[in-house]
C-alpha cells in the first residue's frame, strides 16, 4: 500500500480535480494518481499503473496492459455509518470525448466502521491496452462515484500519457 502515501503527497502539492481538466484532457501532463476527499469521513484514490507491477502510467509508449485501482480510507475513529457505493467508468480521450461507461454499477458496500483506518479496495481492478490508434497525449479514466445513501457524488480522473510508437 506505498502508494497510498505517494497519492497522500501529491494529493498535498494541490491536485487540479478532474471536472476542471475535461475540456482538453491531452493537453494537460499525465497525472496517473488522484486523491480526493470525498466527504468528512473518506478520502478515496485513484491510479493507472502498468499491470503486474506498481509503476505509474506516466508515459506509455507501447499497447501494454494497464491497470485502474479505486479505493478508500478512513480515520481510526470513523462514525459506524453504511455507504452504498455506486460507480461509473469512462475513457476519456485526449480530446476531451466520453466513451460510454464500460462499468456501471454499486462498486462497494458497507459500514465505514467495519473498515475503519484501513486502505479500502473499491471494486474490482480494471485492465485495459491503450490502441495504436488512440490520439497521442494524456488519457483518462473517469470515475464517477456516488453515495447511495448519503446521495454525496464526486469524480476522480486520472490519466496516463499516451506516446504511441512511431
Amino acid at each position: 500500500m506505498k502508494w497510498v502515501l505517494v497519492a497522500a503527497l501529491v494529493c498535498a502539492a494541490g491536485l487540479v480535480q478532474a471536472q476542471d481538466r475535461l475540456a482538453k484532457v491531452g493537453a494537460h501532463p499525465a497525472q496517473p494518481e488522484v486523491l480526493i476527499e470525498f466527504d468528512k469521513r473518506m478520502r478515496m484514490g485513484a491510479r493507472i499503473v502498468v499491470d503486474r507491477g506498481e509503476a505509474l502510467a506516466s508515459e506509455v509508449t507501447k499497447a501494454v496492459q494497464l491497470r485502474f485501482e479505486v479505493g478508500f480510507m478512513t480515520s481510526a475513529d470513523v462514525k459506524a455509518d453504511d455507504v452504498r457505493l455506486h460507480c461509473t467508468l469512462s475513457f476519456v480521450e485526449a480530446d476531451g470525448s466520453i466513451g460510454a461507461p464500460v462499468r456501471d454499477g454499486v462498486c462497494w458496500e458497507g459500514n465505514l466502521g467495519d473498515v475503519a483506518g484501513k486502505w479500502t479496495p473499491v471494486g474490482e481492478p480494471l485492465n485495459f491496452r491503450p490502441r495504436l490508434d488512440d490520439p497521442v497525449g494524456a488519457t483518462g479514466v473517469l470515475l464517477r462515484i456516488r453515495d447511495e445513501i448519503g446521495k454525496r457524488e464526486r469524480k476522480l480522473m486520472p490519466t496516463f500519457g499516451w506516446l504511441p510508437p512511431q
